[in-house]
This record gives C-alpha cells, sequence and structure tokens, in this order.
C-alpha cells in the first residue's frame, strides 16, 4: 500500500517503510536508484527520507555531490529544452543567467546558501542592474534548485527563501502634445509611412506588438468603435 508521500511506501499495515530516491546519474545516463529501509511511522518515514536526500546531496552515495551550479544550470537549460520551452524562454533564461559570476557557479550545489543567493542580488542592484532582472535570475535558480531537488542532487532550495530587491515599475512618461505634433510632423517630412504608424499609435494608445500586428480586417472605417 503507498503513502501519499513521494518515495515512501508502506508494507502493508507494519510499521515498516521502504525510501526510494535517486542519486544523480549512473554512467548510462540513467537515473542512480537509492532506497532504505525504516522503522517505525509515517513522520519518522519523512524525516528519514530528509535525511537521505541530504546525505545524496553531500556526495555519500555515489551521486553527484560534486556537481557545481554551472553544471547543474547547464543541466536544467537542456531539460528545459527537452521538455518542449520555446526557444525564446531558454534564450532568456541562459541571457539572465550570465549575472551569476563565476565564482558562485564554480561552488558546490550543497555550498549555495540563501545568504549567498541575496548577496549576489544585492551586489547587482548595487553595480546597476534593474530590479527586473534580478528577479528574472532569482526566478530562473529557484527552477534550477528545484530541478537539482527533483533529481536528487539537493534536498533544499536555497532559492525559496531568498529575498531579491523588489520590482518596482518604473512610471511612465508621457510626451506633451506640442512634442507628439512636432514628432509626427518632422516623421511627415521624412517618412509618410512611419507618420501614419505614429499617428496611429497617439491616436489609438495602442502597443508597438498591437500596431505591428493590425492587419486590414481588424479596421472598421464604419464603425468608430
Amino acid at each position: 500500500m503507498k503513502t501519499s508521500v513521494p518515495g515512501v511506501r508502506r508494507y502493508g499495515t507494519t510499521d515498516l517503510y521502504e525510501l526510494r530516491t535517486t542519486a544523480g546519474s549512473g554512467p548510462d545516463g540513467k537515473p542512480r536508484r537509492v532506497s532504505r529501509t525504516v522503522r517505525g511511522t509515517l513522520i519518522d518515514a519523512k524525516l528519514a527520507m530528509g535525511d537521505l536526500r541530504r546525505e545524496i546531496a553531500q556526495g555519500k552515495h555515489g551521486g553527484d555531490g560534486d556537481v557545481t551550479l554551472n553544471m547543474l544550470l547547464s543541466r536544467y537549460l537542456i531539460q528545459l529544452e527537452r521538455e518542449g520551452r520555446s526557444p525564446t524562454t531558454v534564450s532568456t533564461y541562459r541571457s539572465v543567467l550570465k549575472h551569476a559570476p563565476q565564482s558562485l557557479r564554480d561552488r558546490r550545489l550543497s555550498k549555495t546558501t540563501t545568504a549567498s543567493l541575496n548577496d549576489l542580488y544585492g551586489s547587482l542592484v548595487d553595480s546597476g542592474i534593474g530590479t527586473s532582472v534580478v528577479d528574472k535570475l532569482h526566478r530562473t535558480l529557484r527552477g534550477a534548485f528545484a530541478y537539482a531537488i527533483s533529481e536528487g542532487l539537493l534536498a533544499d532550495n536555497p532559492a525559496a527563501r531568498a529575498r531579491p530587491p523588489r520590482y518596482r515599475t518604473p512610471e511612465a512618461t508621457v510626451s506633451s502634445t506640442a512634442t507628439v505634433i512636432a514628432v509626427m510632423a518632422e516623421a511627415e517630412r521624412t517618412d509618410p509611412d512611419f507618420a501614419a504608424l505614429l499617428c496611429l499609435a497617439a491616436a489609438t494608445g495602442a502597443r508597438r506588438g498591437e500596431l505591428a500586428g493590425l492587419q486590414w480586417r481588424d479596421v472598421h472605417v464604419d464603425d468608430p468603435t
């Protein structure tokens, strides 16, 4: 009879539980299985599972205890591609991960702490990196560490408790009517087609993507709404 705890199986109605998880991958690339049998209650089994995962993260079961953050990130991005994530999404992850310094990338997973991530986020903001970029980096790292846990490489997600600087949406700058008229007049003189686009943008307030996707079937001359 299986319990509701992943990786924990109870033998009938006895107080015997089997714990099953993985310790990275073997030479053939397949998951390396690790199991343990314990006696006690379901709570005891859950605690024992936590201990087992910590041992795996420390490399005590022939797993990937020496895996660095850089190695994890490479595997994580490959996994995302295999899962069918869009190339744009994966490219964005690669881009924001460039802000993680090599000193952090070379660190073993078990040595990557919440404090070290908070220090990283703070130093990036202090150096002028926008909070939106730091937030994307945080979410990417959090996803990578969650993947590491599912692979049996970590027992805990250090990014789950990290606190990146809060992202604040910048206040929009609205051009004056005089400025808009002047810009449109210059555009009319140099590029009438672009002037028409500016006029449409000013009149409708549509976003660039909406304007770029506008087709004739979207235009209803007889219906001003």
